[in-house]
């Protein structure tokens, strides 16, 4: 088979494991219904892209995206943070009064700090429920997937485009790159934040490195003016900006592309993370009784189904979130319910294990609500 970013036939598998295909909680009668699928990851040894090579069907995707109603919302108490970096690059490329697009905006909360940023032009397209969550705060918000025509019935010809964890949801990121580079006028950006060479699951398609970056952008006659990786929530992310080629603008703070040393360092140490957390969920489980796990997104239902179904047998387990959305759901393939935290303030537990990326958050609220351990561990 061929990279489908660089057509390069030097490509090899790197990560073959199972999760349900939906990434939350849900209530019982659709969570019992969730198919449990592979998921196979390739990686290309040429431009360091990974890519999923089972991707769930067009229609499956998109009644995913449709509905999303029970993924990440900061409106709903998680993820609050998660725009820092980004915010610090746009404010530095993107003038107050200068148009901004999001594309892929989920919730709007990116949208809604432009906002107080004094950010005075800010449109963002979102097809899931969550687009409802900020037209509630005042946002401007598209409920449907984005179209270039759609933007133009916006009075667009020129714009900035953000995508801000969208791009890796792409099964043609070029095109799409191709399609945004008609609005870019002299001063126009378009700001990316992408996973770095992680988040692997069955939404993603693909899995980005900075040598990724200048390949797109040379597939997509775009230039590359800043790409460095930085750490959200700890987990790593890379930041690009890309200008129209055929703009005169300076380029700013490029980090050096990875070395096939530095891709094969970094690939072992996502894959190792991911087969480590398993064996040291399933090792804590084994050794303690009383158990709250806080986590009711990706990372609990990848973690909580890949370990041994038997070793929650006898064992008190409670699994909470402090989105209230999530509470009285239930975790695809586990089949457990999804409680409210505070619950159980001032309870004490033999364990507690934090299946997000969010741990800073959510170790703040286990100190507010007052709840105790003999043993915490973060796994994400």
């Amino acid at each position: 088979m061929n990279c489908p970013i660089c057509n390069a036939l030097d490509v090899k598998k790197f990560l073959h494991i199972k999760m349900p295909i939906l990434l939350r909680s849900l209530p019982y009668e659709e969570a019992v219904n969730v198919p449990v699928e592979e998921l196979i990851v390739y990686n290309c040894n040429s431009c360091y892209t990974g890519f999923n090579l089972t991707p769930l069907n067009n229609s499956i995707t998109n009644n995913i995206y449709l509905d999303y109603s029970g993924y990440i919302s900061p409106f709903n108490n998680i993820g609050t943070n998660k725009f820092n970096n980004i915010i610090q690059v746009i404010k530095f490329f993107i003038p107050l009064e200068a148009p901004i697009t999001e594309i892929g905006c989920g919730d709007g909360y990116l949208l809604y700090l432009l906002k107080k940023e004094g950010y005075l032009d800010t449109l963002g397209f979102e097809p899931s429920k969550l687009a409802n969550i900020g037209i509630k705060h005042n946002l401007k918000i598209v409920n449907t997937f984005f179209r270039s025509e759609e933007l133009r019935k916006y009075n667009r010809a020129h714009t900035n485009f953000i995508l801000s964890h969208f791009l890796e949801h792409l099964n043609n990121p070029v095109a799409l790159l191709k399609e945004l580079k008609d609005f870019l006028c002299g001063n126009c950006f378009i700001i990316i934040e992408v996973p770095y060479f992680d988040g692997f699951h069955h939404e993603h398609l693909f899995f980005y490195t900075k040598k990724s970056f200048l390949q797109l952008a040379e597939k997509a006659g775009l230039k590359l003016l800043y790409l460095n990786p930085v750490f959200n929530n700890e987990y790593e992310v890379l930041i690009a900006v890309f200008s129209n080629s055929n703009n005169e603008t300076e380029k700013y703070s490029i980090d050096k592309e990875e070395s096939y040393l530095n891709f094969k360092m970094l690939m072992e140490k996502r894959r190792n993370r991911i087969f480590k957390g398993f064996q040291m969920l399933e090792e804590k489980i084994k050794h303690y009784n009383n158990i709250l796990i806080w986590g009711a997104g990706s990372s609990a239902v990848l973690y909580l189904n890949n370990i041994k179904k038997e070793i929650f047998e006898n064992k008190n387990i409670r699994i909470v979130s402090r989105d209230e959305r999530h509470e009285g759901n239930f975790i695809p393939g586990l089949l457990k319910p999804v409680e409210n935290p505070v619950k159980y303030e001032n309870r004490f537990f033999d364990l507690i294990v934090v299946l997000s990326q969010f741990y800073e958050e959510i170790k703040e609220n286990i100190y507010n609500l007052n709840i105790k351990s003999n043993d915490l561990i973060w796994i994400y």
